[in-house]
């Protein structure tokens, strides 16, 4: 009598994927759409997205003999990281037209102050200075606000007060530690700060770098292996850019990170990476929680419309805008010009203006409306 088959043991993300995807074929579908999927080599949502390596590792005949029993346990999805704390602090008018504040970070045990440059019209540029009594957090230049009203400005400067003493908690390693690159996908690395070492060799296996024009984060192999495949950009993974993709490695490692550095990075995946978003915490996002999804969903709504592609307020027509728009905005394709009032069109969508052909006109319709002769016939009741 033959022994049963020894096949690979899932790991946590198979069997996470293999649940929801159980969960969304429903119970007597599941096996027949991925052995359909598998054998047609067709594409399976990217929310699943070990799914199809387990054709080569487990296959077909694995399939047909498993039970969703085995990794029907509800899938765990990590939580959302919390409201990044805020330093609670009093504020005072300062000399030459400077607010300071004073005060104890949101761990309750460092005293702080911090200087504010005012500028007129009420925008606050420049916090000048975070420090302790204790000597131990410095931060002579602050970060620049760039905030408008007094709220908003005290808002900014108690979460970065509480960032820098969560900042002071990390370990970082000097760029000397071995393993450090000299190159990246950006150019030559002229500043590197390790954030972790390698479990195994010892050297650094997270580096922030930045070169002439950019940077981002480089992960060692064993690292890189470590970040959940949801988020990998690729198979190894080793590279993620400073803009978006570097919070793929916080939310990988968030002992590395500060509480404020974790709910950015949520955020910078929700707007710019909604489905990864999606599929890594296993919710379902609502219009007005991602840019990227509502973006995609305006587009759609509107593939057909006129969508304005370049506008410039005219001198020849007061209180219009003469624009150019085309189907879906699709600048490819031929465009048209339209007037619209310029009160509209300054209080358009973020993601473009819709030409309503109803109300908007070109500019020969408009001067022809212009210029048609007033009625002078009887009045007839």
């Amino acid at each position: 009598m033959s022994s049963k088959h020894e096949y690979p043991v899932l790991t946590r993300e198979e069997q996470n994927d293999l649940a929801r995807y159980a969960a969304k074929k429903g119970p007597r579908k599941w096996k027949q759409s991925l052995q359909a999927a598998w054998e047609r080599g067709m594409p399976l949502p990217p929310e699943f997205p070990t799914l199809y390596a387990l054709r080569n590792s487990h296959g077909n005949e694995w399939l047909r003999s498993v039970k969703a029993s085995e990794f029907s346990q509800p899938a765990k999805f990590p939580d959302l990281p919390p409201a990044p704390p805020k330093a609670e602090l009093t504020w005072k008018n300062g000399p030459n037209e400077t607010l300071v504040a004073e005060g104890k970070t949101s761990d309750g045990k460092t005293a702080v102050m911090a200087i504010v440059d005012r500028e007129y019209e009420g925008r606050f540029f420049r916090l000048k200075k975070i420090a302790s009594s204790d000597g131990t957090l410095k931060n002579e230049w602050g970060e620049p606000l760039m905030t408008k009203g007094l709220e908003a400005m005290k808002e900014s400067v108690a979460l970065q007060v509480s960032q820098k003493a969560y900042e002071e908690k990390i370990q970082r390693f000097p760029s000397s530690t071995p393993g450090v690159p000299e190159r990246s996908p950006w150019g030559k690395v002229q500043n590197a700060d390790v954030l972790k070492l390698d479990d195994l060799t010892g050297e650094a296996a997270i580096t922030y770098v930045s070169t002439a024009g950019h940077g981002g984060f480089m992960l060692s192999s064993n690292a890189a292996s470590q970040v959940p495949p949801v988020l990998r950009l690729s198979p190894r993974g080793t590279t993620y850019e400073q803009d978006a993709d570097w919070c793929r490695v916080a939310l990988s490692f968030p002992e590395c990170f500060t509480p404020h550095d974790l709910s950015k990075a949520e955020e910078t995946l929700r707007n710019y990476d909604p489905d990864t978003w999606q599929a890594y915490y296993g919710r379902e996002l609502q219009p007005g929680q991602s840019r990227t999804l509502d973006e995609r969903n305006f587009m759609a709504a509107h593939k057909d419309d006129y969508i304005v592609t370049s506008a410039v307020r005219s001198d020849d027509y007061p209180g219009m805008v003469a624009v150019f728009a085309a189907p879906g905005g699709d600048r490819n394709l031929e465009q048209s010009s339209f007037l619209v009032p310029a009160d509209e069109y300054s209080a358009r969508s973020p993601f473009g203006f819709v030409i309503d052909n109803d109300r908007h006109m070109t500019p020969e319709e408009y001067e022809a409306s212009m210029t048609q002769p007033e009625n002078t016939s009887d009045f007839e009741p």
